[in-house]
């Protein structure tokens, strides 16, 4: 990590100060922790991605450090690339791969339409995702905040695994570890009752399992077009997870056979029930469906035909 001196203040208000050699375009969104905007770098005028990340205490640059760590050593195709990253006096800049957009962007647009993405896509960003998943959790390490705004689609369209805040090693495989992790709406149901015991909150709560049931609601809320656990409250979204049922969703929405048994082996309410990243990998059953053709390749697969086997 570099360290440079900050540039002189910015004479357009809109623009944010960047260090050399990158230069700033535009701003791509903003967050609790820090903001992300598009940047080039002189002279190749290559554009990447530039997450800063401020910090006022000794605490807050060690959190800052540890998600760069985690990104720099965890390199993968399904993991949004790490450039490099620069200390200034105030603020970690952090270089990336430029992504298009988010999943949370693709589905928002989606459900603007009032219309349900395409299940080939469905299945070809989940496979992606599952492979990043597959690949942290072969080395011992929690993703702990999966959902649509954490998955970036490259512009080659390949979905990859961004914002490493909530990642943390454990250095074993077991369910029962518990580690850093994030979003109420996408906390598995054993989370709150552990909250409840212990007083810890979502920045202190996660597992290997936890992460799956995270990515059961994902592909759950792709192939639906909505989210199904919602409240405003802390505790109206508790209420959504406990008294969620899959088996009663999927008969909803018609979604019988393999799929259904896919979404209940990644939604069961008990951890140790949960198919594994790494079992789901082997078993291949995302990249069969990943691998589907229409026979025009403009022609859409409505849902009710891929839960049908017609397609």
């Amino acid at each position: 990590m570099r360290t440079v001196q900050p540039k002189p203040k910015a004479k357009n208000r809109f623009e944010v100060k960047v260090p050399e050699p990158y230069k700033f375009i535009k701003t791509l969104g903003q967050g609790r922790f820090g903001s992300v905007h598009e940047v080039s770098k002189t002279p190749s005028d290559e554009h990447f991605a530039m997450k800063i990340l401020p910090f006022t205490s000794e605490s807050d640059f060690g959190k800052n450090k540890h998600e760069i760590s985690k990104l720099s050593k965890n390199q993968h195709r399904n993991v949004v690339g790490f450039v490099e990253a620069i200390e200034g006096d105030n603020a970690l800049f952090v270089v990336l791969e430029l992504c298009s957009h988010s999943l949370h962007d693709e589905l928002c647009e989606n459900q603007k339409l009032d219309g349900k993405m395409d299940v080939v896509r469905v299945y070809r960003v989940m496979r992606d995702v599952l492979d990043g998943i597959a690949f942290l959790h072969s080395r011992g390490e929690i993703y702990g905040d999966l959902k649509g705004s954490n998955v970036l689609i490259g512009k080659d369209g390949i979905a990859k695994l961004g914002d490493f805040g909530g990642v943390v090693g454990t250095g074993t495989m077991k369910t029962s570890n518990s580690a850093e992790c994030g979003t109420m709406q996408f906390w598995a149901p054993e989370f709150f009752k552990l909250a409840g015991k212990t007083g810890k909150t979502g920045s202190s709560i996660g597992s290997f399992a936890g992460d799956m049931w995270a990515f059961g609601q994902l592909l759950l809320e792709m192939l639906t077009s909505r989210s199904w656990i919602v409240g405003e409250s802390s505790v109206e979204i508790e209420k959504s997870v406990l008294g969620f049922d899959i088996g009663e969703i999927c008969s909803k929405e018609g979604i019988v056979g393999e799929v259904q048994i896919l979404l209940s082996l990644l939604l069961s309410k008990t951890p140790s029930q949960r198919v594994s990243s790494i079992e789901l990998v082997r078993t291949n059953r995302l990249q069969r469906r990943a691998d589907i053709r229409s026979i025009h390749e403009t022609e859409e697969l409505s849902l009710a035909q891929f839960h049908r086997g017609k397609s």
